[in-house]
């Protein structure tokens, strides 16, 4: 386990990083930076160029307040890109709606899926818990 906090967990499996959100909600735009900052740092001494991230948001409490917004701005572009392949799971439209605007602002291009299924078929897995 490469991390295993309140809001996150994230294993490294040589070929894929599977990075799962809880259902802990962020408290302050502080600890959304803090956290964040904290998965970034441990993310960056990976080989990026041959492993793929899988980041599966379905359990995340959503927040698009701009003040949260900001907070995350500065990591998420760290965290999702440079990967062989970015797939991100979530829950809804909407969501997919909200990450993939995010993916466009950071100029980098995750496959945001609502469906298990694509996604495992995505990293080549044979199925997503």
């Amino acid at each position: 386990m490469l991390v295993a906090n309140d809001h996150f967990e994230v294993v490294d499996d040589g070929a894929i990083v599977w990075a799962r959100r809880t259902a802990t909600g962020f408290e302050t735009p502080k600890e959304v930076s803090d956290v964040h900052a904290d998965i970034v740092r441990v993310l960056d001494r990976l080989p990026r160029d041959t492993r793929q991230l899988f980041l599966d948001l379905r359990r995340a409490v959503g927040r698009n307040d701009p003040e949260f917004e900001q907070a995350l701005a500065p990591h998420r572009k760290r965290f999702l890109h440079g990967w062989v392949r970015t797939v991100i799971l979530v829950r809804s439209q909407v969501g997919r709606m909200q990450v993939q605007r995010h993916g466009g602002d950071d100029g980098g291009k995750p496959i945001v899926v609502t469906d298990p299924a694509e996604a495992a078929r995505l990293l080549g897995v044979d199925a997503i818990e």
